[in-house]
């Protein structure tokens, strides 16, 4: 096989526009904040990756129906029932990511632009991410570092990229940074019922 690219470093951005639409009311995004966000820790790390020859960029879209059950999950723990929910919110992340993707293939070309749509859990990412370079003609040339960037940090950041990490041998080291990550959202508690008493 000729490979058209070798890649020694990946930047993982996984769910970047996730809390606009999942997360309590203390710590969900406006699309406002995401957008500014996304121009000021998100494109630089695209545009450092163009520098880089031997990189690539991976983008991971937030999974749409995963994102309305968690949406449905924290109404409920809110005490709020689903029920003709609009989900004008999930509408608003696919456009921010789908412009951050477009961004990207425009910086970097699609050889070094790797989308990997629909991933329900970070166990599908080595299956996935093997599939797009075989695709692509990519060729590893290790050890491979990775840099993750994203949300939320402790979990998306880290989980997706740590798993292609091991399935794939990349013998690196993975770095998840404070810069061009965002913070957990805190555990939501089920609102308390009050009781009325009878006028």
């Amino acid at each position: 096989m000729i490979f058209l690219v070798e890649v020694n470093k990946f930047y993982f951005i996984t769910h970047p526009a996730y809390t606009v639409a999942v997360a309590n009311k203390n710590h969900r995004r406006t699309p406002g904040a995401i957008k500014k966000f996304i121009e000021d820790e998100i494109m630089p790390v695209i545009n450092q990756a163009k520098k880089e020859p031997n990189s690539a960029v991976v983008i991971i879209p937030t999974n749409v129906e995963d994102a309305k059950v968690d949406m449905e999950s924290f109404l409920r723990e809110q005490g709020k029932y689903p029920q003709g929910l609009s989900f004008a919110r999930i509408r608003k992340l696919q456009g921010i990511e789908n412009k951050l993707i477009k961004q990207a293939e425009e910086m970097l070309g699609k050889e070094r632009l790797l989308v990997l749509h629909n991933l329900r859990s970070a166990f599908e990412t080595t299956l996935a991410l093997e599939h797009t370079l075989k695709r692509k003609k990519i060729k590893l040339k290790r050890p491979v570092d990775i840099e993750g960037y994203g949300s939320i940090r402790r979990w998306c950041a880290r989980n997706y990229p740590s798993h292609a990490q091991d399935g794939l041998n990349l013998l690196g080291k993975l770095t998840v940074r404070e810069r061009g990550t965002l913070p957990e959202h805190k555990q939501i508690k089920p609102r308390s019922k009050i009781r009325r008493l009878p006028k």
